[in-house]
């Protein structure tokens, strides 16, 4: 099965994808309730301009729920906990894939907003990873050129999804994953 523009589906769902649409609606939700409930094409009541001082109040206090966007955080965190363990296992699941098929690593990139790198693997795969030291990732970006790096194992303890890189039979780096995002 093919989706829109020839790409072929795996059948994974991004977990990061769900979550953020799940946001998205509710803080539209928050919104629609606080503009009375209109709903798109029906007559609105025209809205006051406001000083800007007002708008920065009307956003800090929280609505007639006690949902303020100061709670956004909270409710995405909560969200993410909630789902922790689905997304725990299609990490584990691809990481999987990664090790029994000997995937390289290809290239090492920054993370644009989050303390972390992205590991961009052969077959497409991108893992969110922190280092456990400083300048983890930059023994790891000089040996790419010239070593076959992979990832040699993976196991889930209370600190994340830890993660075991490996070149020559001597060299390794220990490294936690955040999670899977997209190439670019």
């Amino acid at each position: 099965m093919t989706e829109p523009g020839g790409r072929a589906h795996t059948g994974h769902v991004d977990l990061g994808l769900v979550l953020t649409a799940l946001v998205v609606g509710a803080v539209g939700a928050v919104s629609l309730r606080r503009r009375g409930g209109a709903t798109p094409g029906a007559p609105q009541k025209p809205v006051e301009p406001q000083r800007p001082r007002d708008m920065r109040a009307q956003v800090a206090a929280p609505d007639s729920e006690g949902l303020g966007i100061d709670d956004l955080d909270a409710t995405f965190d909560a969200l993410s906990a909630a789902h922790a363990h689905q997304r725990d296992v299609l990490l584990g699941a691809r990481l999987s894939q990664l090790v029994q098929r000997r995937v390289p690593v290809r290239a090492i990139r920054r993370a644009p907003g989050v303390p972390a790198v992205r590991v961009c693997f052969a077959d497409g795969t991108v893992v969110l990873c922190k280092g456990t030291g400083n300048g983890d990732f930059a023994r790891l970006v000089l040996a790419l050129p010239t070593q076959s790096v992979r990832l040699a194992d993976y196991a889930l303890d209370e600190r994340g999804m830890r993660l075991e890189f490996r070149w020559r039979p001597d060299h390794r780096l220990a490294a936690v994953a955040v999670g899977l995002d997209q190439p670019d």
